[in-house]
């Protein structure tokens, strides 16, 4: 494809043009995607499972692995999460994500403890906690601001974990 600019950045979680969109979208997968007739399907989850009247989400992790070598765990979609609502992260599209339980006051910075937000692993599932029933949760699901993320590797690098040769 072409790419008609230089991308803003390759970190998913500050990236917001339409250079960086195909490039991320096409260097990694969430939970969910859209698939060629544009529904929104099982991603890097193996199905999801609506519980609790569609208030909570559960996503069975595949097995798969990060081009490193290193195996995907459910872990770095909640690390994944953490980043992006992190205040000190700002994340231009963390407002997308304000239906998950606490989500909106950990942004915002008047919840320090991530845990308290509606996002953990369960067994392989990451498990997403809603204020209410978001019939187009799952759609958010599949943009890449939800992408899984390494921690190890952004606390190895900071913010030269997205430059060639460090990204996976």
């Amino acid at each position: 494809f072409r790419i008609p600019d230089e991308p803003r950045s390759l970190d998913w979680h500050v990236a917001t043009t339409s250079v960086d969109n195909p490039l991320l979208m096409n260097m990694m997968e969430g939970l969910m995607h859209v698939d060629p007739d544009l529904k929104v399907v099982p991603g890097l989850a193996e199905k999801m499972l609506l519980e609790n009247g569609g208030k909570r989400l559960r996503f069975p992790v595949r097995k798969a692995k990060w081009s490193d070598g290193v195996d995907l765990t459910p872990q770095h979609f909640v690390d994944g999460f953490e980043r992006l609502l992190n205040p000190g992260t700002a994340a231009s599209y963390a407002y997308l994500f304000f239906d998950v339980v606490g989500a909106k006051d950990y942004a915002l910075g008047s919840l320090k403890d991530f845990s308290k937000v509606g996002v953990r692993v369960e067994g392989n599932a990451v498990v997403i906690e809603l204020n209410q029933p978001i019939a187009y949760f799952p759609n958010v699901l599949a943009f890449w601001p939800s992408f899984p993320v390494r921690k190890d590797l952004i606390q190895k690098y900071g913010r030269e974990w997205i430059k060639p040769g460090k990204l996976v």
